[in-house]
């Protein structure tokens, strides 16, 4: 029976990837025809994301225009309205009023309002235009591109390339081809999704930006058609000497001084296979949904449990505290992150209510760890405002490192990571700490005073 039980959990695993698999292929070709490939329809040959947007253009100009007047004035009331304003953004609310004037000018002919010749209203029409529908419309086919699959496929083939090139990540192929083969407004909005969600770097963000945002086929064309020239050798040679330019550009100043940093540290890894470059990349997408298991003991006001559900969004945290005023205060500024559905805040002294069964693939604390006697020698902001149990960690101040640290062997999966903050003379304690109870692969991390403040360390 058990090996029959075994066999049917092995097959229903094989049918789940099967899916996943099916599924980053559908959506991925979903992407690729709506943004990159040109399809003719009423004899115009553009991109199927262009000619919905130019339908939505000629169909419902009226309602598009007036709706932007309705959102612009809007905007500008609230923007007016609101209060405790720097006289600098007091300036801007008046000087936006009379944007207002501006559009009703641009979309209803009235030039005479800003003295605006026929040739500027109508290319600042289009634009307004183009940004009201073009935008939207690539928030909603945009998934396609970077949450299905494709992004890991292009990176695991375009990698090695791209960073020879212009130290780029192969992923910014895919932000590349935007630009060129869509327009600007769609190459933007795709760098800036992809550094805010952590998967490129800001270096890497000023390069695509600076370097690839003036590449497009459409502006290609148009300059072709004024010089009278083959569009397509045109095209052929400013690529040539776009990708010879931005090889130079991409390690010169400023660009190279830019920060290799992410805006925020998720889970996405840049990873380069040397074989089976579909199958890996695939089965590195999949890997990359499935849920993260977090615990986070002693919670207090929910700041790491809700930053942790905020940057990694496929990360369910159970939250535990022994204290009922600090869970409410942690569920209060869940819902205020909008992050409460991922989160279970359990009242518990340390491990003592987790279900035994759970397995975590990470465990997080920051516990109690000031030493007992010098509590009373604490600023009165902290000692005077700040819960007795949540600062006092025992006479050497390592009494819920001891605890934490032997319990949760029994609760995380193996491969797993215990991750604390310390305090800023503590990290070597609880170093040697962890390595005594068999943890390995242990290492610190510096705050932004360069004092080791976190000790992470994995179980095998």
């Amino acid at each position: 029976m058990e090996n029959i039980s075994k066999e049917v959990e092995s097959n229903d695993i094989k049918i789940d990837k099967f899916f996943e698999v099916a599924k980053v292929i559908i959506y991925s070709i979903i992407g690729i025809v709506v943004f990159f490939i040109p399809v003719t329809i009423d004899n115009q040959t553009k991109t199927i994301l262009h000619h919905i947007t130019y339908k939505l253009q000629v169909n419902y100009r009226g309602l598009l225009q007036l709706c932007t007047i309705v959102y612009i004035t809007i905007g500008v009331i609230k923007s007016t309205l609101s209060k405790h304003k720097s006289n600098l953004k007091k300036i801007y609310s008046y000087f936006s009023i009379f944007s207002i004037f501006i559009v009703i000018s641009i979309f209803y002919d009235k030039y005479s309002i800003v003295l605006l010749d026929d040739n500027i209203s109508l290319i600042l029409e289009e634009t307004i235009l183009n940004l009201i529908t073009l935008l939207p419309l690539s928030a909603i086919f945009m998934p396609f591109i970077l949450d299905f699959g494709l992004m890991d496929i292009v990176e695991a083939y375009c990698h090695k390339l791209m960073k020879k090139l212009f130290n780029l990540s192969g992923k910014s192929v895919l932000n590349i081809i935007m630009y060129i083969f869509n327009d600007c407004f769609c190459g933007y909005f795709m760098t800036n999704l992809l550094y805010k969600k952590g998967q490129i770097r800001q270096r890497e963000a000023c390069i695509i930006l600076l370097n690839f945002s003036i590449a497009s086929v459409s502006i290609s064309n148009y300059i072709a058609e004024e010089l009278n020239i083959n569009k397509v050798n045109f095209f052929i040679l400013s690529m040539f000497i776009l990708i010879l330019v931005n090889t130079i550009l991409c390690r010169t100043y400023p660009i190279n001084k830019k920060k290799k940093s992410y805006y925020i540290k998720t889970n996405y890894k840049e990873s380069y296979f040397k074989s089976d470059k579909l199958i890996n990349s695939i089965n590195k997408h999949i890997q990359n949904k499935e849920d993260i298991n977090i615990l986070d003991i002693g919670t207090g006001s929910g700041a790491i449990t809700v930053s942790l559900a905020k940057y990694l969004e496929n990360a369910k945290i159970t939250s535990v505290d022994i204290s009922e005023i600090a869970l409410e205060i942690g569920r209060k500024n869940a819902i205020l992150n909008e992050v409460d559905d991922r989160i279970t805040f359990v009242k518990s002294d340390l491990f003592t209510n987790i279900n035994k069964e759970m397995k975590f693939d990470i465990i997080v604390s920051n516990p109690p760890y000031i030493k007992r006697e010098v509590i009373d020698t604490l600023d009165k902001q902290v000692k005077d405002f700040e819960p007795y149990n949540a600062l006092e960690g025992g006479i050497d101040g390592l009494d819920f490192y001891r605890a934490i640290t032997k319990e949760a062997k029994n609760f995380i999966k193996e491969g797993g990571t215990l991750a604390y903050e310390v305090g800023h003379d503590q990290s070597e304690d609880v170093s040697k700490l962890m390595k005594m109870y068999g943890y390995t692969n242990i290492y610190t991390r510096k705050d932004l005073q360069q004092i080791d403040r976190v000790v992470i360390g994995n179980i095998l």
